[in-house]
């Protein structure tokens, strides 16, 4: 199976793996599950998106220093669609 670079959640992940370990027996013992657990916090997140928000804000108000209202608009809509992460 081929990764991507997609974006999960990783509390997503981790609670499908105590749902599993509760479910099932798919997962030996909770001391499995909470050695994955702690590595899956440990990964690097792709971005921090408060950081990129924050960003945007600081583009957002230079436009509109430079009377840029399309850009502004523009990212109104960026700062918007980060907020929700792409969930509708």
């Amino acid at each position: 199976m081929e990764m991507s670079d997609d974006l999960i959640s990783r509390k997503a992940v981790l609670d499908i793996l105590t749902e599993e370990r509760v479910r099932s027996s798919l997962f030996p013992s909770l001391a499995f599950v909470e050695i994955l657990a702690q590595f899956i916090k440990k990964l690097p997140t792709a971005f921090d998106k408060e950081k990129v928000i924050e960003k945007i804000k600081c583009e957002r108000d230079e436009a509109q220093d430079y009377n840029q209202y399309s850009a502004v608009a523009a990212h109104e809509i960026d700062i918007e669609i980060l907020k929700k992460g792409g969930i509708e």
